[in-house]
């Protein structure tokens, strides 16, 4: 069995007992009654064990305040001899133990001070203080009030938010931990309360019992909702529910305060029951009830080089913040060596770096810097002042220096026979060996500068500089292409780069000549060279003249014009007899294809 720890609060200055006294002047007559006084309990703040009685401490004053009886009883029936006269009883039930003498002042100023997690486990504290007359022999009740208050509390998510909300823990925070048996109650200094063990998953409903002694904190004046009822506006050792909870990467604390009502008041009360049923709809910041706490953290890339700065931000968003709203963060380097700055100022691991969000806001720039190759690993914990604590990672890799590569190009757009210069520059710290190049894409790439050779599929370089490349459309449009860098080690840099294909007419004008006999000559010239190989069809229809005989024939005339020219021609011997002789009537002309290969050159014959 359970009991309570009664401190008197002043020394003994003497001792009583119910034995008459001749010093003692009797209230009344010097005739003595016997009389019964009856304990029970007032209404129950529990069932059953509520009315339990175990033991009980009486102490009786007269009317000049000496100790005329104490009396210590395990029954809820005390016999007592008294002289007639006004007495002042005072009851202390369930103490566990024989309180001993004491004076008027040490009774009043009692304190009954459990430990606040375990004051139900065992029979409840109970009091009475009560004006009696003994007239005669009779029977007397003596209602005990009980020294707690009982709360009955639960919740549940209510809807879809049910879905969405993880709870991790409820706790009873602020629990009055001493109180005054014979006045009135009220906690005042941090060491007066405490908070009760956190239930930890409790789940979407929950629901429990707790014993609180009387803390009555007052009202507040102005408080008209609900929402008003919130760390801002209660007195500072109110007591209150905390429910810790989650959703959607948000933190979130409900704070649900006691007392009469739900809005001004946050008084508990003695040998009274308190009913709290908490419906949890979503996590309106609106709600001063509400505290919200998110943070997020810009991960570092994926890989630096030694000696590179790893570049992160923090933005921490709050609402409903307690008093003060400071922040601290905090971080543990489980993995790497270097070095981490925030906001600009170097903090070290363990160390607190306070975070002051303005308007509910705060963004702070992250930098970590690493000499050593190696993986990097930090741990970041923020906490807030009402206890939440948010935990995130930043893990990267710090690498040896890689190449790095840029090219620039001289002329971006081209038309299918114009030639780009490209600039290709690779760096690399420390490194002073040869790189392997791969090369794909559209456009095609050459060594040469001065003629299209073979196009590059594989370079190398012979170190780290700058190296030149001729580049080449081959196709309307965009024409991107790739270089692949890659050192001794294997390390490689990737660049990218494009040039614009524009497409245009070759116009081709023919002209004949009939100068030498017998032969017809064509020449095909261009405004523009070919891109490829390709044939024209010439077919001229000549009048032929042997005497004063005509006959009409359509002869053709094949031009080949080869890649990269805009002149060509073709001669044709007619195989004419003595004496004749030919004039050209008319002619058809047509290139073999109409627009190149690559679609970028449309062939014409004006």
């Amino acid at each position: 069995m359970r009991y309570y720890l009664f401190i008197l609060t002043a020394l003994l200055t003497f001792t009583c007992a119910c034995a008459e006294h001749e010093e003692l002047p009797a209230p009344g007559s010097e005739e003595r009654m016997r009389l019964t006084l009856l304990l029970r309990g007032e209404a129950p703040t529990r069932t059953g064990e509520d009315e339990a009685l175990h033991d009980v401490n009486i102490y009786l004053f007269d009317r000049s305040g000496l100790c005329a009886c104490h009396l210590y009883a395990t029954s809820a029936a005390v016999g007592v001899e008294l002289l007639k006269g006004r007495y002042t009883l005072y009851a202390v039930a369930n103490a566990g133990r024989d309180m001993g003498d004491a004076t008027l002042r040490q009774i009043e100023q009692m304190t009954c001070d459990p430990d606040p997690a375990t004051l139900g486990d065992g029979p409840l504290p109970m009091s009475a203080r009560q004006e009696i007359e003994v007239t005669g022999d009779g029977r007397i009740p003596v209602p005990l009030t009980r020294a707690v208050a009982r709360v009955d509390f639960s919740f549940s998510v209510q809807g879809e938010f049910a879905s969405r909300l993880t709870v991790r823990s409820v706790q009873l925070r602020s629990a009055a931990r001493t109180m005054h048996l014979f006045r009135d109650s009220r906690a005042e200094l941090a060491a007066h309360v405490a908070d009760l063990p956190a239930v930890t998953d409790p789940g979407s409903e929950f629901s429990a019992t707790y014993y609180l002694l009387e803390n009555r904190q007052g009202t507040v004046p102005g408080i008209t909702a609900q929402g008003q009822k919130d760390s801002a506006h209660a007195p500072a050792f109110a007591t209150y529910f905390q429910i810790e909870a989650s959703a959607a990467g948000v933190e979130i604390i409900y704070r649900i305060f006691l007392g009469e009502n739900n809005t001004s008041d946050f008084n508990i009360i003695r040998n009274r029951v308190y009913r709290l049923d908490v419906r949890i709809l979503g996590m309106n910041a609106l709600d001063a009830r509400v505290t919200t706490t998110s943070l997020d953290v810009d991960p570092f890339e994926q890989q630096y080089e030694q000696g590179m700065t790893a570049r992160s931000e923090l933005q921490l968003q709050c609402a409903n913040s307690p008093a003060g709203g400071s922040y601290t963060l905090r971080y543990v380097r489980e993995q790497g060596t270097g070095t981490l700055r925030v906001n600009g100022l170097l903090l070290a691991p363990g160390a607190d770096f306070p975070l002051h969000p303005y308007k509910g806001e705060v963004t702070v720039p992250l930098e970590y810097t690493q000499p050593d190759v190696g993986e990097v690993r930090l741990n970041l914990a923020l906490e807030g002042p009402d206890g939440v604590l948010i935990e995130r990672q930043l893990f990267t890799s710090f690498i040896k220096p890689r190449p790095h590569v840029v090219c620039t190009i001289d002329k971006p757009r081209l038309y299918a026979m114009d030639r780009a210069i490209a600039t290709i520059t690779v760096s690399q710290t420390g490194y002073t060996g040869k790189y392997t190049v791969s090369c794909s894409g559209t456009a095609s790439l050459f060594i040469n500068l001065n003629a299209d050779l073979n196009p590059a599929t594989s370079l190398t370089f012979p170190g780290p500089g700058s190296y030149t490349l001729r580049v080449r459309p081959e196709a309307v449009g965009s024409n991107p292409f790739t270089l692949t860098v890659q050192d001794a080690e294997g390390q490689r840099a990737t660049t990218t780069a494009s040039v614009v294909g524009l497409k245009r007419t070759a116009t081709y004008t023919l002209s004949f000549d009939s100068s030498v006999a017998g032969e017809l000559s064509v020449m095909a010239q261009g405004d523009y060279p070919v891109p490829e190989d390709v044939n024209l069809i010439v077919r001229p229809t000549l009048q032929l003249y042997a005497g004063s005989s005509v006959t009409t024939k359509t002869y053709t005339m094949p031009i080949s014009i080869q890649k990269g020219r805009d002149v060509a021609g073709y001669t044709l011997d007619l195989g004419l007899a003595a004496g004749q002789s030919y004039a050209l009537s008319s002619y058809t002309a047509a290139f073999s294809r109409t627009v190149s290969k690559n679609g970028m050159v449309e062939y014409r014959v004006k």
